[in-house]
This record gives structure tokens, sequence and C-alpha cells, in this order.
């Protein structure tokens, strides 16, 4: 076990001297790579890569399968409601999506309903 460790502690003392007598920052990143700074490089491109083919399924089975609804609210004629009273009504159901969350404290934008009345 202490061989182990003495040739890892060896392995990082002679990167080490080689990157300091690196003659500019390239040379550096290609001892690093050839040292093994690959390997952790292709982890993270392989997972970039699969979630980047994660979101591409994901949206190709989104596209096929969405489906839009409409709601559609009709007041009648001979409401016994002032106009005051279907506008708080209508404020309402706006207010549906304006929870307050981190997104739109932070500022990002938030799916709004849209509402329209005709009278």
């Amino acid at each position: 076990m202490i061989d182990f460790f003495n040739a890892l502690y060896l392995f990082i003392v002679d990167v080490y001297i080689e990157l300091a007598n690196a003659p500019s920052p390239f040379y550096a990143v290609v001892i690093l790579f050839m040292n093994g700074l690959w390997i952790p490089v292709l982890f993270v491109f392989i997972q970039a890569g699969l979630t980047i083919w994660k979101d591409y399924r994901q949206g190709v089975h989104h596209d096929k399968t969405r489906r839009f609804i409409l709601l559609a609210i009709d007041v009648p004629r001979d409401n016994e409601q002032s106009p005051k009273a279907v506008e708080n009504i209508f404020t309402h159901l706006h207010g549906i999506c304006r929870a307050a969350t981190i997104l739109t404290r932070s500022g990002l934008r938030e799916k709004q309903l849209i509402i329209s009345a005709w009278i």
C-alpha cells in the first residue's frame, strides 16, 4: 500500500516539475492532457452529449403529443352582476399564474394566462 502512495506522489511531483518547466500555457495543457486530464474531460463530454440527446428526444416526444386547450368563459347578457364583478372574475383568473416563485423573484419569464373579455 505504501508503494502505491509513493508512486502516486512521485507521479504528481514529476507532473508538477514538467508544468514548472513548460515554456508556454499551451504546453502546460498538453502536459496535463498527456498525464490523464483527458479522462475527466471525456466524462464531461459524455455527460453533455447524453443531456443533449435526452433533451432532443423529449422535445420530439413533446411535439408529437402536444395538445392545446382553449378555455372559453361566456358571460350571459342577462347577468345580474355588475361589470366590475365580472372584471374581478377575470382578475382572479389572471392571478393563477402569478404565484411568487424563485423564478419570478429572479426576473425570469413565466408562463402567462391570456384572458380577454368580449363585452
